[in-house]
């Protein structure tokens, strides 16, 4: 294992988030998208100035970008159209509407422009209380450009984060956070999935959240608690940690013109009030000049 001390910088130093997620770079804006679960927002950063925009969904959590030009993202109604600019909300579907004690969790555009996404156990009440988390409920669904919904994992894991494929599109990670391990599995011709295998789980940063695939097959993972960011090799053995000074680093994405910027989304939510006031950095964006290119981000066929 080895220590890597690129250069990391704040975005915007007036922007501190509740539970920031999700984030997914747009490269013709040269615009950077994410949301704050907590504080109902999806919100863009203009890379070139720092502005930042925000827009209100309810409870969003995931995002990915479409060829439209809008984003779909996964929120408390399920996974939804939107467009920015107007604030306009088309349903597509709800992959869990069976399932009243579940929300929908991270998600990403698969590289055949499908959008995946996980779900979990609801843990945040109606007034933005903690819910204690007390069942395995969370599943894996495929959302098709016709809405259709294909359900790609039984309903059986604490919580569902992580969706990252690897260079030959074929092999796909995620990760359990509530049992603190990556796994991963192989997509087959016919889109199911293979039988999965552990991946990683004696990393001792945290427990795993959102993650990003740079093109070497490398996969870049956020450690919520763990103040860093972990680049694990193809066969699951820790490469190197990049530290980030904020406790919760929830997720990850390559941008910028070049692809060679990982940006990093952390979280206040479950730190104390003393906590956050010892540490400005907290909630905080970041940018880290990690020095190998992402992998291309797909666009949802709608």
């Amino acid at each position: 294992m080895t220590s890597s001390p690129p250069r990391v910088q704040i975005l915007n130093a007036d922007l501190r988030l509740s539970l920031g997620e999700g984030p997914v770079w747009e490269r013709e804006g040269g615009l950077l998208y994410f949301v704050d679960i907590e504080q109902d927002t999806v919100l863009r950063i203009h890379l070139s100035t720092g502005e930042v925009d925000m827009r209100t969904v309810r409870r969003p959590s995931a995002i990915g970008l479409c060829r439209s030009g809008r984003l779909i993202i996964a929120c408390q109604v399920g996974v939804v159209l939107f467009d920015f600019e107007s604030g306009e909300v088309s349903p597509i579907c709800n992959p869990i509407a069976h399932n009243p004690l579940a929300r929908l969790n991270d998600g990403k555009v698969a590289p055949d422009g499908s959008f995946w996404v996980g779900s979990m156990q609801n843990n945040i009440a109606e007034d933005g209380q903690p819910v204690e988390l007390n069942s395995n409920i969370g599943g894996l669904f495929r959302v098709a450009s016709d809405g259709h919904v294909s359900e790609l994992m039984p309903e059986t894991l604490g919580i569902f984060n992580t969706l990252a494929w690897s260079p030959n599109q074929q092999d796909f990670l995620f990760a359990d956070s509530l049992s603190g391990t990556l796994f991963s599995t192989v997509q087959k011709k016919d889109g199911t999935l293979g039988p999965t295998k552990q991946f990683n789980n004696d990393c001792p940063f945290g427990v795993p959240d959102g993650s990003a695939m740079d093109k070497e097959g490398y996969l870049w993972n956020a450690r919520w608690g763990g103040s860093c960011v972990v680049r694990f090799d193809p066969s699951g053995k820790i490469d190197r940690t990049v530290s980030i000074p904020a406790t919760n680093v929830t997720s990850c994405c390559f941008g910028g013109p070049d692809m060679k910027t990982l940006f990093v989304t952390t979280a206040r939510s479950g730190l104390s009030t003393q906590a956050i006031d010892e540490n400005p950095n907290e909630g905080a964006l970041f940018a880290v000049d990690c020095g190998v290119r992402g992998m291309p981000i797909p666009a949802f066929q709608d």
